[in-house]
């Protein structure tokens, strides 16, 4: 495509300063978690076999920041949060993580809550309640050259902010998917492949993009723009599409205890690896030993790791160092 920020697609990234910052746009989420009794199905009265108490910190945006601020990266969101009490103890949670708070807004009403029921065989309902975030824009938004604009799932004005941003300055964007189509419109897909230069999405999330651009192929979708395109496929591991390579990267086994945030936390450990200069399979391989932290606690944030403890099981997993040890 020709932009200036383009590398070799299938090198180590160690050409690239590490990013100034990691700013990351999207919704912020009270996420209220329950795991159902076998069997329930809807129309069913549903019982509750375990509910985690209190509520957790969530939200795409929030969970990519706290996992690259843990690792080290600087990190701040760009969300809204209510006048209510709980915008106040997120907004200080944040703080105590080290998240920038610049970008954050203050607007009366509720902070935005999710409501998530796991049934024990794996499947997921997850209920939104945007609150103070419906219809929201980001004011004032100025990324710096060396920061990376990380987009997730976020009110279509806060999107439509973000391209506006990466056509017009000369910034890395990663945009991470959800199948979220009043954040994601068909029409604005081509847009936003075209000036992201990382994709991350799963396999359903890819047959969306695929067919809103009108290809066959996930790897077709380098074509359009990205220098990498990710695809995650839960127990399947995941898939990394950078030049004329596909690169398959297993998962790193676990103690489930809560799926929420894993695939926030592998972009999150995808994100840190290329910011220190690693290859894209290198940096799919920490993004999947993130994640596996992130299931065995609950909550999508409970257990991010520090950088130690990323550097222990990676040795442990894969048999060598961290590759910028």
């Amino acid at each position: 495509m020709g932009r200036p920020d383009s590398v070799d697609k299938t090198a180590p990234t160690r050409g690239l300063a590490e990013p100034g910052e990691m700013v990351v746009v999207g919704y912020p989420s009270i996420d209220h978690i329950a795991v159902l009794e076998p069997g329930m199905f809807p129309g069913k009265t549903m019982l509750v076999a375990q509910q985690w108490e209190p509520a957790t910190f969530g939200g795409c945006a929030a969970n990519v920041a706290v996992g690259v601020r843990r690792l080290g990266i600087a990190s701040s969101v760009v969300f809204p949060l209510g006048t209510d009490e709980a915008g106040a103890r997120y907004r200080a949670y944040l703080a105590s993580e080290g998240v920038g708070l610049a970008h954050v807004q203050e607007v009366a009403g509720r902070t935005s809550s999710s409501y998530f029921f796991l049934h024990p065989e794996g499947s997921l309902e997850l209920f939104f309640d945007p609150g103070v975030c419906r219809g929201w824009a980001p004011m004032n938004l100025r990324p710096r050259p060396a920061d990376w604009l990380i987009l997730t799932v976020a009110p279509l004005p806060a999107v439509e902010a973000c391209l506006s941003i990466a056509r017009s300055r000369k910034i890395r964007m990663a945009w991470q998917l959800k199948r979220d189509e009043d954040a994601f419109p068909s029409r604005l897909v081509p847009d936003l492949l075209r000036h992201s230069s990382m994709v991350f999405m799963n396999s359903e999330e890819a047959q969306y993009v695929c067919q809103s651009v009108g290809v066959t192929q996930e790897q077709d979708l380098l074509r359009m723009g990205p220098d990498i395109l990710v695809v995650t496929r839960g127990r399947g591991g995941c898939d990394v599409f950078a030049g004329s390579r596909r690169i398959k990267v297993p998962v790193v086994p676990a103690v489930e205890t809560d799926p929420t945030g894993a695939g926030d936390g592998f972009t999150a450990g995808f994100l840190f690896g290329l910011a220190k200069g690693c290859t894209p399979e290198q940096a799919a391989r920490i993004g999947s030993v993130v994640a596996a932290f992130v299931v065995e606690a609950p909550g999508a944030q409970t257990g991010l790791p520090t950088l130690p403890a990323l550097e222990r099981r990676y040795r442990a997993f894969w048999g060598e160092a961290l590759p910028f040890s």
